[in-house]
């Protein structure tokens, strides 16, 4: 239970007036071996070290790419758990098209070892048993939204939020209290209803106030 939150919580923007207020753009980044060694091959390691690289890009420069957080995951499909993951958040596709594209960048530098060292000239033979992955979604304002119920930070509830206090910087933590209002519901919590039509679902155990955060 380390690090569970008990309660109902949705991530939310910082000082939003309104939920879902602004926009998000996430992207999936993963690769996946089909070689026998599996993820003991040594393209899998080294790009697992770039995914490192990547994310200690990201941490370090988070205002230039306008990154929220990210998590890891290694797929269990198969029994070999041969595919590594990236899940990331972005305020912009400006943000994420930046840290893809910069020159220096991890990123590049991972994409440069796919095309020279793994899918290169009299390598592919090898090349074709490994595959990698990207999936982008640009959710504009009111077109997404999140619940937790007694879950740990996770996703974007891991995320953190750089805001203004007392003329500081500082960062936040974007969960809130999803027990109570527009938060209560999927549609409320895009702002499509008040957040309360699942009402005729009889009674919310998170409203009566035996589980609160």
């Amino acid at each position: 239970m380390d690090g569970v939150l008990p309660g109902k919580t949705s991530a939310q923007f910082p000082d939003s007036t309104r939920p879902s207020e602004q926009p998000i753009v996430v992207i999936k980044l993963a690769m996946r071996s089909n070689h026998p060694l599996g993820v003991l091959h040594r393209h899998m390691r080294v790009v697992g070290k770039m995914f490192d690289r990547m994310m200690d890009e990201l941490d370090n420069n988070s205002d230039h790419y306008e990154y929220l957080g990210a998590n890891r995951y290694i797929a269990n499909e198969r029994a070999t758990s041969n595919e590594i993951m990236i899940l990331a958040y972005f305020r912009s596709y400006e943000g994420l098209h930046k840290f893809s594209h910069a020159p220096d960048g991890a990123h590049r530098e991972a994409w440069n070892y796919w095309n020279k060292e793994i899918m290169g000239k009299g390598k592919t033979e090898e090349g074709r048993m490994f595959g990698i992955n990207h999936e982008v979604f640009q959710a504009p304002a009111q077109r997404w939204e999140s619940i937790y119920a007694n879950y740990h930070p996770s996703g974007l509830g891991a995320a953190t939020f750089k805001v203004a206090v007392d003329g500081k910087d500082k960062w936040a933590n974007p969960l809130v209290d999803a027990s109570r209002g527009l938060l209560r519901t999927s549609q409320g919590r895009m702002a499509v209803t008040a957040g309360d039509e699942n009402e005729v679902y009889g009674e919310d155990p998170y409203v009566n106030g035996n589980d609160k955060i």
